[in-house]
């Protein structure tokens, strides 16, 4: 990772956060269709079942996915793609910076770090030297719900780069030395962030937004508490949920998933299975007020942030929400986008970010306005919302909405990273049907029929130009 070039000004945001009451009129779900033949199918459409048989607690067979639950409560997921000439291997971990407690802020980024630095079968650089040669280093990503490794192959490396993984994930053996080097590692990509007024301000409005919510804190930790923490603490977190109930792993590409699942399960299937886990997150109280900060500093470019308290993930109300992001934020002829910058020249982008959890999400808009024409864009961006609050979302905007989201559907799963989590986090937030039935569900919802705004300000600026 490269080091973070600190600049001498420090970044100026505007942040603003309103938290959104959504009360919700939606038809019920259409009757899904009935599953067409394999030519005739897109793909992760539903499909003829098939039988495979193996050593697990429970099975689903399709024509293109199966998923099967090792004895160890091990959850693996196999998409075959066989129009794509790769292959790949996602370890999705369920844990992440909500998992952590206070006094740990951070460590699981430090897990993360520590996974990808050696076994007692090979080193850090072996480890990257190895994958790379097979085709691609492995990658890994923290984030609040859960840590991601992954890599892509061509299909005659799948059982090596498994292997390799596999080896990884279970036998890390966390040297010392390594974990204060990775520490520092880490600090300075914090660093980075202070110099990205997008991050920096995505912060901000968590810390706003959330009262009881890990998300109220800064998500890499502080320099204070990583340097406090010890080889144990890194273990410990490590053991208590790195075990198979709480691991989904996906496979999607051009593989046979008989040959997956025999390979999975030779160097998966004798992992210890661990204590079961119940984490749940505080609720936020309601908040019966918007929220309202500003921050100043020294730049011409500032940043709003409007968030909005969202239903948790693939909840009848969650599909709502997705349609009203898409109408507001998502291509050009969005309403932010088309009010905002197409038709009053008061912004330079529009941009879209939802947080998916299981039982509150969390849905935010960043607008980069120049700050002379900051409080005017604060304004309009308000206006519209209250527009489709009392009630003047149209069926042609809406359609629109849904369209591009069923096109960015099937464009994501031309990469195959990024299937793989797309399948492996379903699995983790509902079940990995959700993501099979995703388009199906969008068709079948309206938006927000109405939205109400709290009154109430508090402010956090950036600009002293302002």
């Amino acid at each position: 990772m490269k080091k973070a070039q600190k600049r001498e000004a420090y970044p100026v945001l505007c942040l603003v956060f309103c938290c959104l009451h959504l009360i919700l009129g939606l038809p019920s779900l259409a009757a899904l269709p009935k599953s067409t033949s394999r030519d005739e199918q897109k793909p992760g459409s539903p499909a003829r079942k098939v039988k495979i048989v193996g050593p697990y607690l429970s099975r689903e067979d399709s024509d293109d996915l199966t998923r099967v639950v090792l004895k160890n409560s091990l959850t693996v997921i196999v998409f075959e793609r066989r129009d794509l000439p790769l292959v790949s291997i996602g370890t999705y971990v369920k844990t992440g910076y909500i998992n952590e407690p206070d006094e740990e802020s951070g460590i699981s980024h430090v897990v993360e770090h520590m996974i990808l630095n050696g076994t007692a079968k090979r080193s850090g650089g072996q480890i990257a030297q190895e994958t790379k040669r097979l085709g691609e280093c492995l990658k890994a990503e923290t984030f609040y719900d859960h840590t991601y490794y992954s890599a892509v192959f061509p299909p005659e490396n799948f059982r090596l780069g498994l292997e390799i993984q596999a080896d990884a994930l279970q036998n890390p053996a966390l040297p010392e030395p390594e974990l204060k080097r990775e520490i520092q590692v880490i600090l300075e990509e914090a660093k980075q962030k202070l110099d990205d007024p997008i991050a920096f301000s995505s912060e901000k409005l968590n810390g706003l937004a959330f009262e009881v919510s890990p998300l109220r804190r800064w998500r890499m930790g502080d320099a204070s508490t990583l340097l406090s923490l010890t080889r144990q603490q890194v273990f410990d977190f490590y053991k208590r949920w790195y075990i198979p109930s709480n691991i989904v792993l996906a496979v999607a590409g051009n593989m046979d998933r008989r040959l997956v699942l025999e390979e999975v399960t030779k160097r998966y299937g004798s992992m210890p299975p661990g204590q079961s886990l119940e984490s749940t997150l505080p609720l936020e109280p309601e908040q019966r007020k918007l929220k309202y900060q500003e921050l100043r500093g020294d730049i011409s470019q500032s940043v709003v942030k409007i968030g909005f308290g969202a239903p948790g993930a693939f909840t009848k109300a969650w599909y709502a929400c997705k349609v009203l992001e898409a109408v507001l934020a998502l291509g050009r002829s969005a309403i932010l986008n088309r009010e905002l910058k197409e038709g009053k020249s008061v912004i330079s982008s529009v941009s879209s970010s939802s947080l998916d959890l299981m039982e509150q999400g969390y849905l935010s808009f960043t607008l980069s306005v120049d700050s002379k024409m900051l409080n005017r864009a604060e304004t309009l961006a308000f206006a519209e919302l209250e527009k489709i609050r009392a009630g003047s979302l149209g069926d042609e905007d809406m359609e629109r909405a849904k369209r591009l989201l069923e096109r960015e559907f099937y464009l994501a799963q031309e990469n195959l990273n990024d299937l793989a989590l797309q399948l492996a986090h379903s699995e983790h937030l509902a079940r990995y049907s959700e993501w099979r039935d995703y388009t199906k569900k969008i068709k079948s919802f309206r938006p927000l029929v109405n939205i109400w705004l709290y009154p109430g300000v508090a402010c956090w600026s950036t600009n002293p130009r302002l």
